[in-house]
């Protein structure tokens, strides 16, 4: 067969995987000298990223971080799912760097999911 019949699809399909993921924000944290600061840590439908999920990922689950920089030595934080992980008050001005963030089992330990990236710089300024 030739001509514009040839060229033209019988029919067409959309594919669309959805998911969850862990989105951190901001990227990037400042925060004054004396003033404890904090990124977000979300858990989201791909379908639409300000749909907070509440599945079976975010239950008996917690959000853990390691905090690095010149005031104290390495840090562990803990916060909740689709709530604030506040940082500790930054009395040293510096480069401070929050990595290893993730969500975490609350029996076992285990990684549930990591962000992509899973690591914020944080400036004591």
């Amino acid at each position: 067969m030739s001509g514009p019949a040839a060229e033209t699809p019988l029919t067409t399909l959309n594919y669309k995987i959805v998911g969850t993921y862990l989105k951190v924000t901001p990227a990037v944290v400042s925060v004054p000298k004396g003033i404890a600061g904090s990124v977000m840590v979300e858990l989201l439908n791909a379908d639409d990223s300000n749909n907070k999920v509440d599945n079976a990922i975010a239950q008996g689950a917690y959000v853990e971080a390691t905090l690095r920089g010149a005031a104290f030595p390495p840090r562990r934080l803990i916060g909740q799912v689709n709530s604030p992980l506040l940082l500790p008050v930054l009395n040293v001005v510096g480069d401070y760097q929050l990595d290893n963030i993730r969500l975490a089992d609350a029996n076992t330990g285990e990684v549930r999911m990591e962000p992509t990236p899973n690591s914020v710089p944080v400036r004591g300024f």
